[in-house]
């Protein structure tokens, strides 16, 4: 789950981070939840301790739901149309809007044919690349 930590990541860190890179992000806990069958033991699992709900939980570690808390940088979100693992129409395809409802930056990049996080085409990968030096760039002029 790298994309939707790196989403919660970006939300919450204590410095500033200069941009985030999403690739076939979980945005959407509670749908995900039980998007598998092995989802709900393991999720679940990854919360013992928490004092929270399971309904806080999922709002907290949902990127989705973070929205309108979520810094003002650029974001790259990158998902496959054929991923089976992450559901780019429950995940993906809502975090955009809402990314860009709150006058965020978004390069979306939809791969019509990848399924969970690849293969990723040259032409991608050359855009990653770009975002992230232009990200390390921007911020060192």
């Amino acid at each position: 789950m790298g994309g939707q930590g790196s989403l919660l990541y970006t939300r919450y860190a204590k410095h500033r981070v200069r941009a985030c890179f999403a690739h076939c992000p979980v945005c959407d806990l509670k749908y995900h939840f039980n998007e598998w069958p092995d989802l709900p033991p393991t999720i679940r699992h990854a919360f013992l301790g928490y004092p929270e709900s399971q309904d806080r939980l999922f709002i907290e570690h949902s990127p989705l739901r973070q929205a309108a808390a979520m810094p003002d940088i650029a974001y790259r979100i990158i998902h496959g149309g054929n991923d089976k693992a992450v559901s780019k129409r429950h995940h993906s395809d809502k975090m955009v809007p809402a990314l860009r409802r709150h006058h965020l930056k978004v390069d979306y990049v939809e791969v019509a044919d990848m399924g969970h996080c690849g293969p990723l085409p040259l032409k991608v990968i050359e855009g990653n690349i770009a975002f992230v030096v232009e990200a390390m760039s921007s911020q060192t002029g």
